[in-house]
């Protein structure tokens, strides 16, 4: 038995039923040299223990001896246990079990370069966790920065191109057109880069669930149709009737399909044509196929197509573009379950594809139609003398706002550079919707919901956030709060319109549910 204790790789010592130390191997004066004269037999566990500390050799008691003791002692009386413990440069594992007539065997083994990589992966952990968090910060910064010029280049421009007193000739609505143009592609850059960022940093959030192929493809072709015709461009996309369906994220995969389609619009040939297919494959896939009648792409291309920012010399031509788009589309892809991939020919064109797990024999309703906005004349049917409050410290932004309200009838505007005053004039005017920026000087637009939400004048009132803060964390956040709607900048007008409309008419039934008699 004995020879079997001093074979152990690692220090054994055995204590009784009155806590004394009656057997200690050799092996355990290697693994503290400094505390192996303190594990004297006849001595007491508490004993050592004060013994060692008393010559400085437990780095963790350093702080509160007393009660670093009394939690090793209920350690020792409650094993089994594990405890580790830090001498200096060392890092000793005491494991304690015990014996059947009421004593404690104690196994002690250096674990020292064990905690170090511990150690060392903690801080790399904690390092990635800083950098990400200073990287999802700058993005948000960035993010916002960029939004909010860009709201009034893109929101001007909007107004620019209505022309309600036509009074722009010919070339300044070409102008207006090249404004919104380039601020549309601007804003493009800035949410695809910030996608790409956002996935690269692990804070990629999807929502898979059953998505039928057919009602995407054609929501999908039905939205890139105006820019195909602008572009002289045949799109078409196959008649599906089987009701299959893949497990996707709805809105990332349509943004994949977008993205594709618009290649295959842009790159295209003069009088061209794009088709789409979907077809059920042996690897209980569907494959949504892209196809076009374009230029195709060159072997030598393969490797970087779907490496962000390679445009494959398409840089030197007219058409625009990012060279993020695929990119994207091959994260998000995978980031569902699925793969993306093409075959090409040069001269004759391209077929990009993605599969994506198939849903069985499911059968989803088709999507709900969604009312057009109207243009900016949209909140006119439902106007009927309202009146709205935005809350916004930026001139630009407020003087936009103004351009936008002053081609409905039959809604006024007032404003508030900050929220106190903000506050102020909602209870006095009572408004029938509110606009509130988030990014407000002294009190910021969730602290000014707050106090909104907590006033009887105001509670039932409409409050629709307008921010440049458009991350997807913010998004979620604002959502969380309680506005009726959480709007991003830039502002697109017939989209901003259609959410005063559903304000509006909010409002309208509120009204009308009033005047019945109680």
């Amino acid at each position: 038995m004995r020879d079997a204790l001093e074979s152990i790789p690692g220090g054994f010592l055995l204590f009784d039923t009155d806590d004394r130390l009656i057997y200690v191997n050799q092996a355990n004066a290697s693994i503290v040299p400094a505390a192996a004269a303190f594990h004297r037999v006849g001595d007491t566990f508490e004993t050592v223990l004060r013994n060692c500390l008393a010559a400085g050799l437990i780095d963790d008691a350093k702080a509160d001896s007393e009660a670093w003791i009394a939690e090793r002692m209920r350690r020792h009386r409650a094993a089994p246990t594990s405890t580790v413990i830090r001498h200096g440069m060392h890092w000793v594992e005491v494991i304690e079990h015990p014996t059947h007539d009421g004593g404690i065997i104690a196994l002690r083994f250096d674990v020292t370069e064990r905690e170090c990589a511990a150690d060392a992966e903690r801080e790399a952990r904690a390092e990635a966790d800083a950098a990400n968090n200073a990287k999802s910060e700058f993005l948000s910064r960035m993010s916002h920065e960029l939004r909010t010029p860009l709201n009034a280049i893109v929101g001007f421009a909007q107004m620019l191109q209505l022309n309600r007193e036509r009074n722009l000739t010919a070339t300044q609505k070409e102008f207006a057109d090249y404004i919104l143009d380039g601020g549309r592609h601007l804003l493009n850059l800035v949410n695809e880069v910030l996608d790409l960022a956002g996935i690269e940093a692990g804070r990629l959030k999807l929502s898979l669930e059953p998505v039928t192929v057919a009602d995407v493809v054609t929501q999908a072709v039905q939205s890139m149709r105006p820019v195909a015709i602008k572009a002289g461009i045949t799109l078409k996309a196959a008649e599906d009737t089987s009701g299959a369906a893949v497990r996707a994220d709805l809105q990332r995969l349509r943004q994949v399909l977008l993205n594709l389609l618009s290649n295959a619009v842009k790159y295209n040939r003069p009088d061209g044509s794009v088709s789409v297919a979907a077809t059920r494959q042996e690897n209980s896939r569907i494959r949504i196929a892209v196809s076009d009648t374009g230029v195709g792409i060159a072997p030598e291309f393969a490797s970087q197509l779907f490496e962000p920012f390679q445009r494959l010399a398409a840089e030197n031509s007219a058409v625009e573009g990012t060279g993020i788009g695929l990119a994207l589309s091959k994260r998000l892809i995978e980031a569902m379950g699925g793969s993306i991939g093409y075959t090409s020919e040069a001269g004759q064109g391209s077929t990009f594809w993605v599969e994506l797990p198939a849903e069985v024999h499911l059968r989803l309703p088709p999507p709900v139609a969604t009312a057009d906005a109207g243009g900016a004349n949209g909140a006119s049917d439902t106007a009927k003398s309202y009146s709205l409050l935005y809350v916004e410290d930026n001139p630009a932004n407020l003087r936009l706002m103004e351009h936008v309200i002053r081609t409905l009838s039959g809604v006024s505007l007032f404003s508030a550079p900050s929220g106190p005053l903000g506050i102020q004039l909602a209870v006095t005017h009572r408004p029938d919707v509110i606009v509130l920026d988030l990014n407000l000087p002294g009190i910021s637009g969730y602290d000014v919901l707050k106090h909104l939400k907590m006033l009887p004048e105001t509670r039932d009132t409409p409050v629709i956030a307008l921010t440049a803060a458009a991350m997807p964390a913010d998004v979620a956040r604002g959502e969380a709060a309680g506005f009726f709607r959480y709007v991003t900048k830039p502002l697109d007008v017939a989209s901003f319109v259609g959410t005063l409309d559903a304000a509006l008419a909010m409002v309208q039934q509120s009204r009308a549910a009033s005047l019945l008699p109680h």
